[in-house]
């Protein structure tokens, strides 16, 4: 049965720590006090000197502001994580991705000296900051911060490129959303691995516009979406999936416009024809009028022909046709 202590908590030692009073400790497999790996978790930090099997005292999070060993030189404000020594670091942004940022400095110091902190838990990972991006920036290349998780972005000056590096830890999410955009202005996303079977890059041109990218050890996966904007794409065209809408000029030939995969179940896209001197096709997976799985083009010959189409998670579905029709 197990029994209740409130801070501090008393537990027997499993070597000798004396001469790790205000370090962190952990626990072993036997229930005893123990130093943590580096960056490992932490029960809270140790307030005296026991031997083996002696009894130490310890103080862990919610116990307000406690003495701390330092590992080197710490500044109040600093997240920190812990050495093998048990002695408080100042953790890097890949640490608190990771989760093993453990405390917050309150009295910073340097190697060996007696700081303070504030436990806040961790060893476990963690959400990051949002940052405001601005790829209208001077450089043409415009990578993304894989530090971060929440990515909005300006467009405007000029078109930019960039990629976002493979992600952190499993399950780390990554928000790109437009918040402004001017100028027809349009910024291209590689990240640097996708899963197989998803678009390999992704192309920001209207406010409003946001891709939700989730890591996995295989390669980001998009999980959502948002479509905005409308764009005009001109025979043999690659549709932007980001668009809500894709208007149609039809010239006096014969034309032909690709509409790539969805991202998401739910996916919803249309069609417009502006203006027409003869007929097009738009060339993807549909399912055809009767549900079939053999769709390959919606076929489209008037000026204020309409059309709608939801990706479902394999093909397109039309929902809505007004004088196109799937063949």
């Amino acid at each position: 049965m197990g029994t209740d202590q409130a801070n501090p908590i008393s537990k027997l030692a499993a070597a000798d720590l004396s001469s790790s009073r205000y370090c962190a400790v952990t626990l072993n497999s036997s229930e005893k006090l123990a130093l943590p790996s580096a960056g490992g978790a932490i029960i809270g930090i140790l307030y005296n000197e026991p031997e083996a099997d002696e009894h130490g005292v310890v103080y862990g999070p919610g116990s307000g502001q406690r003495k701390a060993k330092l590992g080197g030189t710490v500044t109040a404000g600093d997240k920190c994580k812990v050495d093998a020594s048990g002695r408080f670091v100042t953790a890097n942004a890949a640490d608190i991705a990771a989760g093993a940022a453990v405390a917050l400095c309150t009295e910073g110091g340097a190697v060996n000296e007696i700081g303070s902190v504030v436990m806040f838990g961790g060893a476990g990972t963690m959400a990051l900051t949002e940052a405001q991006e601005s790829p209208s920036g001077a450089s043409a290349n415009y990578d993304l911060d894989e530090y971060i998780d929440d990515h909005r972005l300006t467009l405007g000056t000029a078109n930019r490129t960039g990629a976002l590096a493979d992600g952190l830890y499993d399950g780390q999410r990554h928000r790109i959303r437009v918040v402004a955009a001017s100028g027809g202005v349009t910024y291209t996303l590689t990240p640097t691995t996708m899963a197989a079977g998803q678009p390999t890059s992704f192309e920001f041109t209207s406010l409003g516009q946001e891709v939700e990218l989730t890591w996995h050890s295989d390669g980001y996966e998009v999980t959502g979406i948002k479509t905005a904007g409308t764009a005009a794409v001109a025979d043999a065209g690659t549709i932007n999936p980001l668009h809500q809408i894709t208007t149609l000029a039809i010239g006096g030939a014969a034309e032909d416009r690709i509409l790539p995969d969805g991202y998401v179940a739910g996916h919803l896209h249309s069609f417009m024809v502006t203006s027409d001197a003869g007929d097009t096709t738009i060339s993807g997976k549909f399912y055809d009028e009767d549900g079939s799985a053999d769709g390959t083009d919606l076929q489209i010959a008037d000026a204020g022909d309409l059309a709608t189409v939801v990706w479902d998670g394999a093909r397109w579905n039309p929902i809505s046709l007004t004088g196109v029709t799937v063949a």
